[in-house]
Parts: C-alpha cells; sequence; structure tokens
C-alpha cells in the first residue's frame, strides 16, 4: 500500500516553515516510529510504501521553522 502524507495549508505566524519530518506508526506503539522521511518546506508531500502486515497506523507531519520552535500535527488536531 502506498500513502501520501502531505502538509497542505501549514503556516508558520512569526517567519518561515524550514523543513517537515513525516513519519508514521503503529497505533499500538506510538514510541516506536517505523519510517520517517524530512523534506524541505516547498515539498508539500511524502510517499510511505507501507509493509504487508495487519495493523492500524499513524501518520504525521512534524513542521520545524526557521527559528528552531517546532510542533507535530498530532498537537494541532
Amino acid at each position: 500500500m502506498i500513502v501520501r502524507v502531505s502538509a497542505k495549508g501549514a503556516e508558520d505566524p512569526d517567519g518561515q516553515i524550514s523543513y517537515f519530518i513525516r513519519y508514521y506508526y503503529d497505533i499500538n506503539n506510538p514510541r516506536r516510529i517505523l519510517q520517517v522521511k524530512t523534506s524541505p518546506a516547498n515539498v508539500h508531500s511524502s510517499v510511505f510504501s507501507i509493509p504487508r502486515m495487519p495493523g492500524e497506523f499513524v501518520f504525521g507531519v512534524r513542521i520545524i521553522d526557521n527559528n528552531g520552535s517546532e510542533i507535530d500535527s498530532e498537537d494541532v488536531i
């Protein structure tokens, strides 16, 4: 299965976004990130290839801005 994780409409009120860190993990083990992809701010999505294994996964994006602060999409939602 292929999953595209996007960061549409992301903005930084006090500057600009430096880069995105996209990730996913099994919902039963949130401390164990299964895959991470980092991209500059001008790349608005990443593609993950999910292995054939039963389970439920959580996808997220960590936004890093130019002054070093960061926030996870899970904190925003």
